[in-house]
């Protein structure tokens, strides 16, 4: 009789252990950590864009041109940044049917406000949305929402208003 009660007692600690660690809430640095580390990808995204299509320009240095040499390549780069859908509206606004020198023209009006690579993390505000998402507001560049994601351990670009 005392083994089961013992036994029994055990059991309840051990469940009662378990569920205590599995129910951790994170700690304020944890959360600010998490919050800078989607504020970088947000512009790291941004700079990103900017290489591949406000970079470089033809020889007579005012036509843009693309960085990449195809659009399915610009397209697999983004994509290591942002989800496919926003990757394609990236790619749709900046990427024209034009050649200048063999390579791809693209339109020179940025997709994203430039005003946040000037910004620093004390200028945003970021919030924990569903799951794993965050959303990065700025004052003046617009909102991100971000997502992690466990192939790569990193957080994407899913949404831009």
């Amino acid at each position: 009789m005392m083994k089961k009660l013992f036994t029994g007692v055990m059991l309840l600690a051990i469940v009662l252990a378990v569920a205590a660690c599995s129910n951790n809430k994170p700690t304020e640095e944890e959360v600010a950590k998490t919050n800078q580390v989607a504020y970088n990808a947000v512009k790291v995204a941004v700079v990103k864009v900017n290489a591949l299509f406000h970079h470089d320009v033809a020889a007579d240095e005012t036509t843009p041109v693309m960085t990449s040499k195809t659009k399915e390549d610009a397209k697999e780069i983004l994509d290591g940044y942002f989800d496919g859908a926003l990757s394609d509206a990236i790619i749709t606004h900046y990427v024209t049917d034009k050649k200048a020198e063999d390579r791809v023209v693209v339109n020179a009006e940025p997709f994203f406000k430039q005003e946040l690579l000037a910004s620093k993390f004390e200028d945003v505000t970021v919030e924990a949305g569903e799951e794993d998402e965050h959303v990065v507001t700025t004052k003046d560049a617009g909102k991100f929402t971000v997502k992690h994601v466990e192939d790569g351990d990193k957080f994407i670009v899913t949404k831009y208003e």
